[in-house]
């Protein structure tokens, strides 16, 4: 293993390291970055297949980005190598920034780690602080294995697209780290952990985001992107957006505070699925939002809800042939506004089965699921605690199938002319 203070390097923060750091990486031997602290001005690039980098920890040996950065530079850390990519592992790097709450103040620095078109690289335990943008992996990553990253950026932490095989992501940590208030105000206004296109197949495990964005999901140059997600939170702010591909998610959780106007999920398209979840909201916003489809669907199971008000579900109205699916799920009411599902007029397939609302003893101001226009309806088994106000009301026979629900003390609204199954309610 090779010191980079073998080649020059000082670890002062003040001295400029880019070449000799550089020295010892064109060496293509596994080089060690000791405990300091390196400024570089200058990008390094790593041509060497597997090359191995390591730190003492990645609060302990961290490379320095100053505004005396060669900006124009394709990133900071660059990957020259082909397959396999580099091994990066228990350093940090921290780029300074002014102190504002104004975007056009900021440093605009190349991203972090420039990784376009490199194959089964390696990051492991790294932290990256106050980048713009962390990670640029677009074209074919493949392969690619990330663990124990904590990173904060302005812009975007992780973007994938054209990957054509597997991408790991194990234990990615989104937040403000290291940075100020005014600087918080930045990037709870708009940074997101993950920005994801064509990916063959992305497993994100015990991923957790608190930023402007979660995830967002959408279809690449190649393609679209299937994403498979367990353990993981989406802590106080927005969580998914999406509009393609393929989303399944299972043990993990969502929760909302109550201002600004924030969505759990906003999804437009694609199939998404959440299995064994939890949601809370305080918002007065709806929680799940499904609007403009052309052919999604979204699949609810076994998840417990502890929701404000508002519609948990809000099925846009449109003219494609979507599908929601709730089933085996509990919901808590936090006030006499909550709405389970409100539904526009369209011709969505509408699904809900032996799911529990638990309300209060009061009113309810509006229906606990409303349905408008031609939508289609399946609902049995769903039962509300005893209580008052309207449990379900449906505006138009699709013809729908609403059978075996149990309400005492509520009422039920039905259309007049009835070529549909409305039978076998209890209120």
């Amino acid at each position: 293993m090779l010191n980079v203070k073998d080649y020059g390097a000082i670890g002062d923060g003040v001295t400029d390291n880019s070449a000799a750091i550089q020295a010892a990486l064109s060496t293509g031997q596994h080089v060690l970055i000791p405990t300091g602290d390196y400024l570089i001005n200058n990008p390094l690039t790593f041509t060497q297949p597997g090359q191995m980098i390591s730190g003492d920890g990645r609060t302990q040996s961290r490379l320095l980005i100053n505004p005396t950065f060669n900006l124009a530079s394709q990133g900071v850390l660059i990957f020259a190598c082909g397959e396999e990519g580099p091994q990066l592992e228990n350093f940090g790097m921290v780029f300074a920034q002014p102190d504002t709450g104004d975007w056009s103040q900021l440093i605009q620095y190349p991203v972090a780690i420039y990784a376009v078109n490199i194959p089964r690289f390696t990051l492991s335990s790294l932290k990256i602080t106050k980048a713009i943008n962390g990670i640029d992996m677009t074209g074919n990553s493949g392969g690619a294995f990330i663990e124990l990253l904590e990173m904060s950026a302005f812009g975007t932490g992780i973007t994938i697209d054209g990957s054509l095989d597997t991408v790991r992501v194990n234990q990615f940590h989104f937040w403000c780290f290291d940075m100020t208030q005014g600087q918080t105000g930045i990037f709870f206004g708009v940074a997101r952990a993950m920005d994801v296109g064509r990916v063959d197949s992305l497993v994100l495990h015990e991923f957790l985001n608190i930023s402007s964005l979660g995830l967002n999901l959408r279809s690449g140059a190649t393609g679209d992107p299937w994403v498979y997600m367990s353990d993981s939170g989406f802590d106080t702010f927005n969580g998914i957006r999406m509009s393609a591909g393929s989303l399944q998610v299972a043990n993990s959780y969502i929760t909302l505070a109550n201002t600004p106007t924030l969505r759990g999920v906003h999804q437009t398209g694609g199939n998404l699925q959440f299995t064994n979840c939890y949601f809370t909201s305080s918002q007065t916003q709806p929680f799940m939002l499904m609007e403009n489809m052309t052919g999604g669907a979204l699949q609810i199971d076994n998840c417990f809800f502890n929701c404000a008000s508002s519609a948990q579900f809000s099925v846009g109205g449109n003219m494609s042939n979507n599908s929601i699916q709730v089933s085996n799920c509990k919901f808590q009411a936090q006030t006499n506004a909550f709405q389970l599902l409100s539904a526009a007029p369209g011709t969505n397939k509408i699904h809900m089965s032996n799911n529990i609302i638990e309300t209060a003893p009061i009113p309810y101001s509006q229906p606990i699921v409303l349905v408008t226009g031609s939508n289609r309806v399946y609902m049995t088994g769903n039962r509300v605690n005893d209580g008052s106000g309207t449990f379900i009301y449906i505006t138009d026979d699709s013809p729908n199938w609403i059978s075996g629900n149990i309400g005492e003390g509520w009422t039920y609204v039905f259309p007049t002319v009835k070529n549909g199954f409305y039978s076998n309610n209890l209120w």
